[in-house]
């Protein structure tokens, strides 16, 4: 069950990553590639069911409020990623829940938020693994590098001007090979996993003692 999880969630991050690049690989594969990605994420969230039941329960550390809000997060802007991209839809299933013109906003609204909060959920499963890697040089090096790397990516694909409405039309240069472009919205991805990681590790960490029974049975 764990490699089956494992396997949806690469699928879903690599998914993720191409349909950020929508004008170059195409409407109709990012119109059906997108209810494959709805599809996945409630495979996700059935097989993370158990999580739900136990979210009124048990007391919140600062670590759970953490989880809990970027988990929160994560599904409220994919629903509205859902939602108004079938409302737009043109080549695949439409249902035209929502104006054209809201429905663009919100797309692109929720499709940058969506993809820093995501790459934030899955670096929180990444915090034991980053505080021990942190421990050797070479690893050091290397997170370093792919952080600058990230921010450069973040910063160069405009991504500040989109998830706050500065610009209400996404650019994409065309002259870049998508290759090119799919490793820079993965360093992207990778730097927000290591800052989930950080705040998950570093500034909110805690003695396992102080987790709660419901963390230590259903950690998100």
């Amino acid at each position: 069950m764990k490699r089956f999880r494992f396997a949806i969630d690469i699928i879903m991050s690599l998914l993720l990553v191409l349909q950020m690049l929508y004008l170059l690989v195409g409407e109709a594969y990012h119109e059906w590639a997108g209810l494959a990605l709805t599809v996945l994420f409630i495979v996700h969230n059935a097989l993370n069911r158990r999580w739900y039941k136990v979210i009124l329960k048990g007391r919140y550390t600062k670590r759970r409020i953490l989880s809990t809000v970027i988990n929160s997060a994560c599904a409220l802007s994919i629903i509205v990623l859902a939602v108004s991209g079938i409302s737009m839809a043109r080549h695949s299933i439409a249902v035209h829940l929502l104006p054209m013109g809201a429905a663009r906003i919100l797309h692109m609204l929720a499709a940058y938020w969506s993809f820093v909060f995501i790459s934030m959920h899955a670096g929180l499963h990444m915090a034991t693994a980053l505080r021990k890697a942190a421990g050797k040089r070479y690893w050091k090096i290397g997170i370093a590098s792919i952080a600058i790397i990230g921010i450069w990516a973040f910063m160069k694909e405009r991504f500040l001007y989109y998830m706050f409405l500065s610009e209400e039309f996404v650019f994409f240069d065309f002259s870049t090979p998508l290759p090119l472009l799919v490793a820079e919205y993965l360093m992207i991805m990778l730097l927000f996993m290591f800052i989930g990681a950080a705040l998950s590790a570093r500034i909110i960490r805690m003695p396992r003692t102080e987790k709660t029974k419901y963390e230590e049975k259903y950690h998100e």
